[in-house]
């Protein structure tokens, strides 16, 4: 189960990188639980679909994924941890961050989705 939620996971990220909303809905159960240095929201498809289209634009790609935890809660819950790091590009620079993520992955009728996920940022070493 872990090698199956940790290519969800990153095909989420993937989804991101290239600004596929099909696809980063697709793997997200809706109403969802985000935490982020913006602090806390539950989301409906329609407020990620807004905050998703103001990211229009932007790039981002995902450099490293490391040191992930796994727990498999049930067969239906799974939780993943790992530090991720990204670079943007902020008004023409590249800018890296490293952040420590959690995502909750729920089985939903044989599929799974993304009910949770927080990042918390880490201090560059």
């Amino acid at each position: 189960m872990k090698d199956q939620i940790f290519k969800l996971e990153k095909a989420y990220w993937t989804g991101m990188e290239n600004h596929d909303l099909e696809t980063v809905t697709n793997l997200t159960y809706f109403p969802c639980v985000l935490a982020s240095k913006n602090g806390p929201r539950i989301m409906t498809e329609d407020d990620f679909k807004k905050v998703f289209e103001q990211a229009e634009g932007m790039e981002m790609k995902v450099n490293k994924i490391d040191d992930v935890k796994f727990h498999n809660a049930s067969d239906e819950v799974a939780v993943i941890a790992y530090r991720i790091e990204l670079m943007h590009k902020v008004k023409g620079e590249e800018v890296i961050s490293k952040c420590a993520c959690s995502s909750t992955w729920l089985k939903i009728e044989n599929t799974w989705k993304c009910i949770q996920h927080a990042e918390a940022d880490i201090e560059l070493e």
